[in-house]
């Protein structure tokens, strides 16, 4: 089940949706007798994958002419196919005939075009030896990095297929940019612009310097770009890694054994909560009691007998266990957060969520949406200022 975009790489069939309760799904076939390519004529792959491009996609936005006369209205593939035959079926063609109109001028479409079709023609693809690699790396150009991405080592791709890290951060880096956009229902104001502009970009350069640390010293010089919804400029914020200091040398502190753990923390507790995070719905079972893992490590930080144990100097030997593994991630993203300091004691704001998370009911799963409330009190975004004029938020009473 997915998007009709996977129509543009060697998928056949697409199942646009599944009924549980009439044990029905429908689906939309390519190639197939009664597909759409037999539909529309008959036509060939490429065109029907020009065309699908024209209508817009993740790999290029729509033909500006096809919504030139109504932006409110989807154009369809037949639209599409109208215009490419128009143009002897050459999207080249079809951007030189429009070469004067200033949207398809700035959107260098003819460019993006070709781009477009190389990066589906040479998509990554990851083989049954875990090697992530470009298909058909022996018929592709030289320059394939400057449309599919700069290669990452294959242990991280490997985390990202398992579902241990996300891709945002990785795209960042291999892209060199970071495009916001304004989400759909959100209010475009000086609030939201100073917030993703000015208060989340030192967070967006902790993550970036974290995960090129662990990488070739290239990917430690790079220059990504902010480029924001309401602004053109070219000279748009930028981060600058070299000039963020290394993180890894203020977490390497934190390698704590099982052995060393306080009695508090039960190994049960991190494998059911991780369980039930992974697959919630196979694991139906209840909650335990005290299951809040993040909890258990604030409490730790509070337990005089453990922090003097977690500023020894660590051991050479690797991390092993779930808990292991699980809590010492935990602690280092406390410091780095500026809940706990360089001495491993909590701060005031840890001090703050610990108290916070404590309130909450043991079945509760609201760990994280403390976390995030306490992020914004520090912000100064939780303050009840003006309320009430911001769409989805209260529309009664005053803002007191």
């Amino acid at each position: 089940m997915g998007p009709l975009e996977c129509f543009l790489f060697d998928v056949n069939t697409v199942l646009v949706d599944f009924d549980v309760k009439t044990k029905k799904c429908h689906w939309i076939s390519k190639s197939e007798d009664w597909g759409l390519k037999k539909r529309l004529g008959n036509i060939s792959d490429d065109l029907f994958r020009d065309a699908q491009l024209l209508l817009g996609s993740s790999f290029l936005p729509t033909f500006p002419i096809l919504n030139q006369d109504n932006p409110t209205k989807r154009s369809d593939i037949r639209e599409a196919l109208a215009l490419l035959n128009g143009a002897g079926q050459s999207v080249p063609q079809l951007c030189q005939q429009y070469r004067n109109d200033p949207n398809v001028v700035q959107l260098q479409y003819s460019d993006r075009y070709k781009k477009a079709v190389m990066t589906i023609r040479h998509h990554v693809i990851s083989s049954v030896e875990q090697k992530t690699r470009p298909l058909d790396p022996d018929h592709a150009p030289s320059d394939v990095h400057e449309f599919v991405g700069r290669q990452l080592p294959d242990e991280l791709y490997f985390y990202i297929q398992q579902g241990i890290m996300g891709t945002r951060v990785p795209n960042w880096l291999t892209s060199d940019e970071i495009v916001l956009d304004l989400p759909g229902g959100c209010a475009d104001s000086d609030t939201y612009r100073r917030l993703m502009r000015e208060q989340l970009n030192p967070l967006r350069a902790q993550s970036l310097s974290l995960l090129s640390t662990a990488l070739h010293r290239y990917h430690q010089q790079r220059i990504v770009t902010l480029k924001m919804w309401y602004d053109n400029d070219p000279a748009d914020e930028q981060i600058i890694l070299r000039d963020h200091q290394s993180i890894k040398s203020q977490i390497s502190g934190w390698k704590i054994h099982e052995a060393d753990f306080p009695t508090a923390i039960s190994s049960q507790q991190v494998c059911q909560s991780l369980r039930r995070h992974c697959y919630p719905l196979t694991d139906p079972s209840p909650s335990p009691q005290n299951e809040h893992s993040m909890l258990s490590a604030l409490k730790a930080l509070q337990d005089a007998s453990f922090v003097p144990k977690t500023t020894s100097k660590p051991s050479n030997s690797v991390l092993r266990t779930d808990n292991e593994i699980t809590y010492n991630v935990l602690w280092r993203f406390l410091q780095l957060r500026g809940f706990a300091n360089e001495k491993h004691e909590l701060t005031s704001w840890g001090v703050a969520l610990e108290a916070a998370i404590s309130s909450l009911d043991s079945a509760d799963k609201m760990e994280e949406y403390v976390f995030v409330a306490i992020e914004m009190l520090r912000m100064g975004l939780v303050n009840g200022k003006d309320m009430t004029n911001i769409p989805g938020g209260a529309e009664h009473g005053s803002g007191k």
